[in-house]
């Protein structure tokens, strides 16, 4: 997958949303980070999360990214900061000698080898270490709005027939991600939170977020008329639609 988001780096940067102060502030009550801790990034993409994270600690980072537009993106960000340190590189292909006070992950722990990617952020965190991995997931806040768009994907998207309710997938997604680590054997879950907020995108900006997603990944001439029936239903809406986003939050500590 790290060829779909290269391709559409730029858009990336400028569309998808960060997060919200709350989701640090929740991190903080299980473990204060300082300006001498070590954290570890596993995907950082264009550096979103990257400065979430040192704008509240100022910790050592080290934040890793294996798509060369989006790892070239995030060193344009990101070269200022002095305590941050970027590298081209997959987690399943990252060697450190150093341990880790802190491992998190935006938006990207979905993507890493099932079958190493729990034993090896093990390994490299400290035995009081903190795990943390959140996801933005996207709805919408308008209830009629969000049928009218899932006829929109229903009849329009090439992939779009007999899919299940976007919020059941995004509801089965999230109590994935929980179950995931509490049956990983290598981590104990100490918090399962949900964060709600709302955007306000404009027709424009919302068919671009739409251009980010994997899913959406597909030829031009395939993609396009349903990229055309969403920006026509958002203009015809006053050229906004109002984003709901799901921030779910997973906070764990080694099992030993």
């Amino acid at each position: 997958m790290i060829n779909t988001f290269d391709k559409v780096a730029n858009i990336y940067s400028q569309v998808r949303p960060g997060y919200p102060n709350e989701l640090y502030t929740r991190v903080s009550k299980f473990k204060s980070f300082k300006q001498d801790s070590v954290l570890l990034e596993i995907g950082a993409g264009h550096g979103i999360a990257t400065e979430e994270v040192n704008s509240h600690w100022n910790p050592q980072i080290i934040a890793i990214e294996p798509g060369g537009k989006l790892f070239e993106l995030s060193q344009q960000k990101l070269f200022s900061y002095p305590n941050i340190q970027v590298e081209k590189c997959s987690f399943e292909k990252f060697e450190s000698s150093v341990k880790f006070d802190g491992i998190y992950s935006a938006t990207a722990f979905h993507w890493i080898d099932q079958s190493i990617k729990f034993k090896k952020t093990f390994q490299l965190l400290n035995d009081d270490g903190l795990l943390f991995l959140f996801w933005n997931n996207y709805s919408l806040k308008n209830e009629k709005v969000f049928h009218q768009i899932q006829n929109i994907y229903h009849n329009f998207h090439p992939n779009g027939k007999g899919k299940k309710d976007v919020r059941i997938l995004q509801k089965e997604k999230i109590q994935s991600r929980r179950q995931e680590i509490e049956e990983s054997k290598y981590f104990k879950l100490l918090s399962h939170d949900v964060i709600i907020h709302t955007l306000i995108y404009t027709a424009d900006m919302y068919v671009q977020l739409l251009q980010t997603f994997s899913p959406n990944s597909l030829p031009q001439n395939e993609i396009d008329p349903f990229y055309n029936k969403i920006k026509e239903f958002v203009l015809s809406n006053g050229d906004k639609i109002e984003l709901e986003i799901v921030v779910n939050l997973e906070i764990a500590v080694k099992d030993i």
